[in-house]
């Protein structure tokens, strides 16, 4: 699996290891660990509704550039 740690959400990004195209993510810990083992008690699909409507301007278009850079990897 490929990981994406962003500071600026204080997430890990990945791609569902079945599909490998919808994006996920999980909390990074206070010391950057995050739970390297998918399932969904530790990672959650990324709400792209709630994203387009209920967060900040910025957010959408920052996480689309980590969903693109992680489908660029896996189809490399």
């Amino acid at each position: 699996m490929i990981f994406i740690r962003s500071e600026k959400t204080g997430s890990v990004y990945t791609l569902d290891p079945n599909t490998q195209t919808e994006l996920y993510y999980t909390p990074m810990m206070n010391d950057g660990e995050f739970a390297t083992c998918f399932n969904d008690n530790d990672w959650t699909a990324v709400d792209w509704m709630h994203v387009t409507f209920g967060e900040e301007e910025w957010i959408k278009p920052y996480l689309e550039n980590i969903h693109n850079l992680l489908l660029e990897e896996v189809t490399q």
